[in-house]
């Protein structure tokens, strides 16, 4: 779902992204795009993961553009949810 918010976004660097135990840094690197604002785009869990994912968890790590690291991990509830990674 186009977001407007997001179009008008960059975000900083994403330095990993593990899914339930798995690396999947490059698929996810892909769909948050160039300009880092997941292509102006919100997605579900299910449009990002999968079916069945319901109670696996996530760890997304960041880099932002004056060194420091941020994080945010989370589980999954429904795959129908939208996913509101963080923005800062």
């Amino acid at each position: 779902m186009y977001s407007e918010v997001f179009e008008k976004y960059t975000g900083p660097e994403m330095v990993s992204f593990m899914f339930d135990g798995k690396d999947i840094t490059d698929k996810m690197k892909a769909l948050y795009g160039r300009k880092r604002n997941w292509q102006a785009n919100v997605y579900t869990y299910g449009e990002l993961f999968g079916e069945g994912v319901k109670d696996k968890g996530f760890r997304i790590d960041y880099k932002s553009e004056d060194g420091r690291k941020h994080w945010q991990h989370g589980v999954v509830g429904d795959s129908s949810q939208l996913c509101w990674f963080i923005r800062f």
